[in-house]
């Protein structure tokens, strides 16, 4: 009996199906979320050091 509870829970444990792709897709989504949110506020800050150097050369 203590075996085929061992294989039951291995070939659970080994099984990549249903959860697990809606698993990865959440992880997807969050790292494009984190990605978009980080370019986002360099492109402010860039935007202000390019701005601050053009003014620099102007003077």
């Amino acid at each position: 009996m203590c075996g085929v509870t061992v294989r039951t829970l291995w070939a659970f444990l080994r099984r990549d199906t249903g959860a697990t792709a809606i698993e990865y897709t959440l992880i997807c989504a969050f790292i494009a979320l984190a990605i978009t949110t980080v370019l986002l506020g360099l492109g402010t800050q860039l935007k202000g050091l390019y701005q601050s150097v053009v003014d620099g050369f102007s003077h």
